[in-house]
């Protein structure tokens, strides 16, 4: 979904903003796509901006000074990956201003969702990454080379989805090229998923108190409930753009893997019977596929986002 307000649509350096961190705007740009940023920072929040920047398109101390307090406004919240408050304007920041020029000042779960999505695709990618560096280091294996087994992918792929390198156990077992395979597949499917998210993203139909989304492969929707929100709610604790990334991961392989409901399988990576699923029921595991990602993205496990964080779990 692209921008809607009629002053940010179709301008290539806020669209591109939308969608590519690189593309993020920052003290020291200028141009009419920064002026467009200040009308919309004084709209919707009254800002108070120097007129000398204004006057030349620049986003200086009081642009910034604005963006900061736009963000910090209890009725926003709009953290980094980091979960802390910055004065740059990305993903979130340009979503949510678009979202109050265009009238929708109350966000529902699914803009919400929009917003995390970037975040989401982020990760993902990093997994597809590091599942690729796997084949090579397995292939690498098969030819009989010895290699550094205890770097973060292997640990990664150990921990979650219990497959290792050449040796097996009662839970885990020796990873093949198929394993490998099937696990990217399913990524690829999450990211489709996420480009999709105009028709698989869907406010409703409620979903219990407990569960802030839920993905059917039936429908081939994620629904979004009223537990879906950010920061410190009185439902729902804890849940910032981290955790709801994790679950929105989480929630498209349930439209990827028709698997990845069953009991023995839908296991949260928070229960102590995650540790203890086979391979061949781990591979499957939503909960798996978020945390493996967030894992390989940053390089360590722990503490773990997604939904039974979110519920203070």
């Amino acid at each position: 979904m692209g921008l809607q307000s009629k002053s940010f649509k179709d301008d290539p350096k806020l669209e591109a903003c939308l969608v590519s961190d690189p593309a993020h705007i920052f003290r020291g740009a200028a141009g009419d796509h920064v002026r467009k940023i200040q009308d919309a920072l004084i709209k919707t929040d009254g800002a108070s901006i120097d007129r000398n920047e204004l006057d030349r398109k620049f986003y200086g101390n009081s642009t910034a000074q604005a963006i900061l307090n736009f963000k910090t406004n209890q009725k926003r919240l709009i953290r980094n990956y980091k979960g802390e408050f910055d004065d740059i304007v990305g993903v979130k920041t340009i979503r949510a201003l678009d979202l109050e020029l265009a009238g929708v000042t109350n966000p529902t779960q699914k803009d919400l969702a929009l917003l995390d999505k970037t975040l989401a695709e982020d990760i993902v990618r990093a997994a597809l990454r590091t599942v690729n560096e796997l084949g090579r280091d397995l292939a690498t294996l098969q030819a009989g080379t010895s290699l550094n087994l205890g770097t973060p992918r292997w640990e990664a792929l150990q921990k979650h989805f219990h497959l290792l390198p050449q040796v097996s156990s009662s839970l885990g077992r020796a990873v093949t090229q198929a394993d490998l395979d099937f696990i990217k597949e399913n990524y690829q499917g999450v990211l489709q998923v996420f480009l999709n998210s105009s028709l698989t993203f869907r406010n409703g139909p409620p979903v219990s108190d407990a569960a802030p989304a839920r993905g059917s492969f039936a429908d081939q929707k994620i629904f979004f409930g009223t537990a879906f929100k950010d920061f410190d709610t009185p439902d729902a604790k804890a849940i910032g753009p981290n955790s709801r990334a994790a679950m929105l991961v989480h929630e498209a392989i349930h439209l990827t893997d028709n698997r990845s409901g069953e009991p023995n399988i839908h296991i949260s990576e928070f229960d102590p019977l995650y540790d203890k699923m086979s391979a061949d029921e781990a591979i499957h595991n939503s909960s798996g596929y978020a945390t493996f990602a967030w894992h390989v993205k940053r390089g360590f496990d722990q503490p773990r986002f997604g939904g039974g964080a979110a519920m203070g779990q």
